[in-house]
Formats: structure tokens, C-alpha cells, sequence
């Protein structure tokens, strides 16, 4: 093994270059930090004789602040979204039904295109979203047609159960299952 000394210089400086990075990654960060502020103290009303004294302000209460958001959202008809989901929607005894296209392209499978109606089940007591149904069928030249059943149910406000299946004419066959509850225990629970 022959060992010449411009592999040692040339070894030596990317080991130096290495350092040097790794000790620019450790030092750069303090060096940008901002300094602690002092904290800031209210300031104390000056009372000069026959001068109005001013009340602190007091933060609004709850209702003025929900206030402007309670009148139903009718507005997002008025934009362009709004009326294509219009005239895709259809009302129906459980819900809504969207019927939404798909069109796709990947790099490895290339063009994907079909059809995903999309079905929002209501509850009746609280007139609120208790499922959304979103099956689709959709064709590429490689998969051939897929067919896909996606069930997304709302056990409470905070609670959440996926389910989602998946088979094409070829390769392709997917199962999914997960039920989200943070509320059970302190980090959560996704299972």
C-alpha cells in the first residue's frame, strides 16, 4: 500500500472541513438568539388636579366576540367554489351527495381518472354530521379499474373512526382501519 502525502493533506483538510461545520452548527445558534426581554411593567396613570382619570381597558366579553361569527355562512355560495359544489351537490333525506371527479397524474403509474360521490349523513337529533360516505372508482392503464370504499364516522366532537378499503383488477389491495380518540388519555389515542 503505498501511502503519499498528498492523501494525508487531502484526508486532513475534509476532516477539518467536517470540524469546522459541526462547530459552526453548535456555535451559529446562540450567536442568533435573542436575548431575554426585561419584562414590562404596566404603567402607572398620572392624576393632575381637575384631569379625568382614565379606566383601564377591560377585555370584551365572549359573546362580543362570537357575535360576528354567528350569521350562517351563505356567503361561500357567492364565489366560484361555491356555486361548481352547487350544482354538483344534490340534498338528500340523510345529507348531502357530491359527486366529484378525479383526475390524477403520477410520475409512476401516469394518468388516473374516475368518479368519488361523496355522501355527508346527518344526524337528525343535532342536525349535525354523524358519517361521510366516499366511495369511488377510478381506472388507470396499469391498475386497471380500483374500487374504493373510504367510511369516516364522528362518534362524538372529539372522536374519529377511519375506515377505507381498496382493490383493483391488478397488484393493488389496501385496508385501513384507525380510530382517533384524544381524549382518553393524556398524549391520545390513534389506533
Amino acid at each position: 500500500m503505498n501511502f503519499h502525502p498528498r492523501h494525508f493533506a487531502f484526508c486532513t483538510l475534509h476532516f477539518a472541513l467536517l470540524l469546522l461545520s459541526v462547530l459552526f452548527l453548535f456555535c451559529a445558534a446562540p450567536a442568533y438568539a435573542q436575548a431575554p426581554r426585561a419584562k414590562k411593567r404596566p404603567l402607572k396613570p398620572r392624576v393632575t388636579a381637575g384631569a379625568a382619570v382614565i379606566k383601564p381597558l377591560t377585555p370584551p366579553a365572549t359573546s362580543e366576540i362570537l357575535k360576528p361569527l354567528e350569521p350562517q355562512a351563505t356567503a361561500y355560495q357567492e364565489n366560484l367554489v361555491g356555486r361548481l359544489i352547487g350544482k354538483l351537490s344534490v340534498e338528500t333525506g340523510y345529507g348531502p351527495l357530491i359527486t366529484l371527479p378525479i383526475v390524477e397524474s403520477s410520475k409512476d403509474l401516469g394518468a388516473n381518472y374516475g368518479v368519488m360521490p361523496i355522501m355527508a349523513v346527518r344526524n337528525k337529533d343535532r342536525q349535525t354530521i354523524k358519517a361521510v360516505l366516499a366511495p369511488s372508482i377510478n381506472y388507470n392503464r396499469y391498475l386497471g379499474a380500483t374500487l374504493t370504499w373510504r367510511h369516516y364516522i364522528f362518534p362524538t366532537d372529539k372522536r374519529l373512526i377511519v375506515m377505507r378499503a381498496s382493490k383493483s383488477q391488478r397488484v393493488e389491495k389496501d385496508f385501513l382501519f384507525t380510530y382517533f380518540a384524544p381524549d382518553i388519555l393524556p398524549g391520545g389515542l390513534s389506533r
